[in-house]
């Protein structure tokens, strides 16, 4: 029996792959540099969308406020290529998960080898 997955996690995967090409074509410029959707959570009314993302080059807060600043364009895009009721509000935040991933695998190398910090 295949696996089913609820409208929230369908609807916040569609709206991932739909606005991270449009970051990389259209917001792409020196303030905003190579941009990764690493997640998109819903709310459950689906009124709401939290995109979290990691970025390469440029400071992580000025690529965040760019990216808040234009949701207004990007939630127009969401509503002409999505079917859906209600578009939902576009919020971005870091993803601060890779970093936290980093630092433990450097503890559990540090260990490893012997070494504590």
């Amino acid at each position: 029996m295949p696996q089913e997955f609820s409208r929230t996690l369908r609807v916040a995967e569609q709206v991932k792959r739909e606005i991270a090409p449009l970051i990389q074509r259209q917001l792409a410029n020196g303030l905003v540099g190579m941009v990764t959707i690493t997640g998109v959570d819903m709310s459950p009314d689906l009124r709401q969308a939290k995109i979290y993302i990691s970025c390469l080059g440029g400071s992580v807060d000025t690529v965040v406020a760019a990216l808040n600043r234009s949701r207004g364009h990007l939630r127009h895009h969401l509503a002409y290529h999505l079917r859906l009721k209600v578009i939902p509000r576009l919020s971005f935040f870091h993803d601060t998960s890779l970093e936290q991933g980093a630092r433990l695998e450097a503890l559990l190398s540090s260990l490893r080898d012997g070494k504590t910090s």
